[in-house]
Order: C-alpha cells, then structure tokens, then sequence
C-alpha cells in the first residue's frame, strides 16, 4: 500500500474514545480521552471539559509510570509541580494513546536499528576472532543477529534483540567454564572475558528493552515536536556534563592503578600477569574515551551518558567485589589485581544484585533529569 493510501485509510479510521479510571475511585468516576486528528480532550464524569492538548504538544503533559498497587498508570499533568489527573492505563489504552502521539520518522528509526545490527555483527566478528577464548557459535549467533535486523528493520528487533543478549549473557556469566575452551588455553583469562563481555550484553540487553517501553516512546514523541519547532541547536545538559566528569575521574583512578602495578612489579621484583595490564589498560583507555566524546560534542547526547554511566557503575561494582574479597580472605594481601579478582567473583549474588539495582535506580534517576532539562530547555 502506498504512503498516501495509507494516510487516506488513517484519516478515515474511526477516532478514539478512552474510558480511564481514576487510581482513587470507581466506575462511576470515570473520565473519558477523546483522541481527534489534531486535538486531545480529557472529559470529567460530568462531562466538564478539563483538559484539551494539540497533538504536538501533547507528550509535554503525559506521563506513564508503574507501581506495584495500581499497576500501569498515566497521568496528564496541566502544569508541572501541581496535582495532575492519574489514571490506571491497561495496555490496550496505552497502544492507543501512543500510537495517536506524532512519532519518528520510519526512515530514522529503520536507521537506527540498523546501526544496532551493525553493531551486531562486529561484536560477533571480534569473537570469532578469537575462538582460543570464546565459543565461535556466540560469534556467529551475534553476526547473524545482527544481519537479521539490518535486513529486517522492525521495532520488534529491539525485543529479540534484548532477549538473545540477555540469555547469551547468562551463559557467559553462570557457566561453570567457558564452553568450547581448547586445551591449553587459560582458563582465568577465559573467565575474565567472559565476564566483561556477559556484562556488557546484560547492560545493552536492559538498552534495547528499555526502546520498547512507553517512556522512551513517549520522549520520542517529544523530541518530534522539538525537531519541527526547533530554532537552534539542542541546549548542553547539566546532567550530561556531571556524568562526563564522573567518567572521566574513574578513567583517571584507574589510570593510577597502571601506575601501582608498575611500581608493585618493581617493589615485589616479580612480572605483573598479563590479564592485569589488559584489563586496566582497557578500562582506561575507555573511560578517558567516551569521556573525551562527550566532551567534544558539547554534552548533548543523553544515550552516550546512559552507556557510559552505567559501564562505570558496572567496574565501581566489581572493583568493591574485589576489594571486599581480598581484604576478607586471610590467604590474599591487598594488591593492584583487585578489579580482576573482581571480574572473577561476577558469579556471587552480593555482586551481581546489587549491580542490577544501581543500574535500575540510576535508570529511573536519569529519565527523570532527562524529562526535567527537556521541558526547562522548551522554555
């Protein structure tokens, strides 16, 4: 079907009318949204008028949020910081209310997603590069998922694609070794990689889920509407700025530890192993790396921020573990190796639980400040 046919077919569907519930309330309390082509209307059970929105503008007065008590929730806010209308949403409702909001252009997101495959299919090259320490069917499984969502662009992409990360990134984390190991091969240094690289699968795994879900659309919808109505370039973010500085000083601790390692080589008269030097110098060099991105592009970029906040949560989790661990154990003195005896102690649930926690709460933390700057930059 062409594009103007199916504009014409959307232009002659029968227009929405949602009946929410209030969280406090009954049946009788209902209030109903009436999605027009242009115009959002929200009508009290007395059939009062108490809210109407143009369609670009709005995503600026809807929030969704979850809770335990009432499940799925949406509220319409008419100015922010007063008491807004909150509404239970089951999924049916909040489909239509985002399917009404404006979106982004199909090109762009099929844009995007391809740029996901891509990514894909490098990360799977690299590890079939390296069959002395990773299973090459773990390659090979990346490289075709990542052919798939270049070819086959849907936003369901995103869904398989956290899926297969999330479970591929159990096996490498939980197996008791590495599988396909060939003799001869270090089994620690197959351990380490395995774990940096589970661990990197489970954070782009919550990524791509978090695409999918009616937050992140909902911020999509947002910046639509900046995009038409945009009279320069977007605003540096405080937020940004913060977590730029914070990478960049982590960055910088671990550069010291390549200096203690040096010096405890020196002192200790004895070779530092090579997964030491490996490790620290790649943490390093990353951090200062993205630090350095975001810096030079003005501070601007909220999902670089994202990535390499919760890739620096990740290493302060392991470096604690690894400190914990050898400061408790009466066999070990405390040395440089302490992110790698980190690395190594992934499996124990006092590491990975509380690492998934940050990760959540900073997730949340972060889509808060986000939808605060972006409304305080609209003006």
């Amino acid at each position: 079907m062409s594009e103007a046919a199916m504009s014409v077919a959307e232009a002659e569907a029968p227009l929405a009318a949602l009946v929410l519930h209030p969280v406090h309330g009954d049946a009788k309390d209902a209030f109903t949204v009436s999605l027009e082509a242009d115009v959002m209307s929200l009508i009290s059970p007395d059939e009062r008028l108490v809210m109407m929105l143009p369609r670009d503008e709005a995503a600026r007065h809807i929030r969704f949020s979850y809770d335990i008590i009432h499940g799925r929730t949406v509220s319409f806010v008419v100015v922010e910081g007063l008491k807004a209308h909150t509404f239970k949403c089951p999924l049916l409702e909040l489909e239509q209310l985002l399917d009404w909001l404006p979106r982004k252009p199909r090109v762009e997101q099929e844009r995007e997603i391809r740029r996901y495959g891509v990514a894909l299919v490098l990360l799977g090259t690299a590890l079939l590069l390296f069959p002395r320490y990773f299973f090459w069917p773990w390659g090979l499984g990346l490289v075709l998922l990542g052919t798939a969502g270049v070819w086959w662009a849907r936003d369901a992409f995103f869904g398989i694609n956290a899926v297969c990360m999330f479970v591929l990134s159990l096996a490498l984390l939980f197996a008791p070794a590495p599988l396909g190991l060939p003799g001869g091969a270090s089994l620690e240094t197959a351990r380490l990689l395995a774990t940096g690289l589970g661990s990197l699968l489970i954070i782009w795994s919550v990524q791509q889920a978090s695409l999918l879900g009616p937050i992140h659309r909902l911020r999509l919808a947002r910046a639509h509407r900046d995009t038409m109505a945009a009279s320069g370039e977007s605003q540096p973010s405080w937020t940004v700025k913060r977590i730029t500085w914070a990478v960049a000083g982590l960055g910088v601790f671990f550069l010291a530890h390549l200096a203690w390692l040096w010096l405890w080589a020196r002192s200790n008269g004895s070779a530092v192993p090579p997964e030491d030097w490996i490790i620290y110098g790649v943490v390093t060099m990353a951090l200062l790396f993205v630090a350095g991105v975001m810096w030079l592009r003005g501070y601007r970029s909220y999902v670089e921020a994202k990535l390499a906040a919760q890739f620096a949560l990740m290493l302060i989790v392991f470096y604690v573990a690894g400190l914990a661990t050898m400061l408790l154990s009466e066999s070990r003195t405390l040395g440089p190796e302490v992110l790698r005896v980190g690395f190594l102690a992934w499996a124990n649930v006092y590491v990975w639980a509380p690492l998934i926690v940050l990760v959540v709460a900073f997730n949340r933390w972060l889509a808060g400040k986000v939808d605060q700057e972006l409304e305080e930059n609209r003006g």
